[in-house]
């Protein structure tokens, strides 16, 4: 059995390696759909609905949300940020792609559920999109 869960933020970064327009500072308005899977229903449920919500909101949305988020080696928008502490920004260790995205959320997202299920259920895909139109999708290690 399977249940998905679809989530929204809005948040801003850039790409530092980029050639294109991707290297500017902009932002989008993501969503993100994490799929849980089980063997075994407790409940007669997977999951509760509301607590793969709670988990996005303690870690996704309080933290990402509304923020700019900065590759810790892009020393213009980490100077910056030095500068602009009262700013909301979160520092991550990778590029900001939807790729690095989406492995980033379905790590926090597969530790939490396991954690909370007692490893009754897995968390077995994370989509993340970056406009209606572009995707990333992360299945964990295979």
């Amino acid at each position: 059995m399977k249940i998905t869960k679809r989530f929204s933020w809005i948040m801003g970064h850039r790409l530092t390696f980029h050639i294109g327009g991707c290297q500017n500072l902009h932002g989008h308005n993501y969503e993100m759909k994490v799929s849980v899977e089980t063997k075994k229903l407790e409940d007669n449920m997977v999951v509760d609905f509301n607590d793969i919500k709670m988990i996005f909101k303690h870690n996704v949305h309080d933290i990402f949300d509304h923020c700019f988020v900065v590759y810790k080696d892009d020393d213009i928008m980490t100077s910056f940020f030095k500068l602009q502490r009262n700013l909301k920004h979160v520092i991550v260790p990778f590029e900001t792609t939807a790729e690095n995205l989406a492995k980033y959320f379905f790590d926090i997202f597969a530790k939490e559920i396991s954690d909370i299920t007692d490893n009754r259920c897995k968390v077995t895909r994370v989509k993340v999109y970056e406009t209606p139109t572009s995707e990333a999708v992360y299945y964990g290690e295979q």
